[in-house]
């Protein structure tokens, strides 16, 4: 299975959530960078050369101004719920798709 080529811009509570799907032996998606704060994302997804970022609703930040320069990149935007309230700021982000 090939994995998906993702930058991370997870805080570490969401980071260990999902670690077995990121560097487990089945992992599903390929990180190829990583951003602790919001500012940084633009930068990264275009050094990473990546199709997909996965991020944190609660990443230092975040706004929805963020998730539309990442797109205009032509990257989608994937954001991790931990629960129905990361999900409603997801939304409110305008992210491309919500994960739980």
């Amino acid at each position: 299975m090939e994995r998906l080529p993702v930058v991370l811009a997870l805080t570490p509570v969401a980071e260990r959530a999902v670690e077995h799907l990121v560097f487990g032996r089945g992992a599903a998606v390929e990180p190829r960078g990583s951003v602790a704060e919001a500012d940084e994302l633009e930068r990264e997804v275009t050094v990473a050369e990546v199709t997909t970022v996965l991020l944190s609703p609660d990443l230092p930040g975040l706004t929805s101004a963020h998730c539309a320069r990442v797109r205009a990149c032509g990257v989608r935007v994937t954001g991790l719920a931990m629960d129905s309230k990361g999900r409603q700021q997801l939304l409110a982000l305008g992210v491309d798709d919500v994960v739980g």
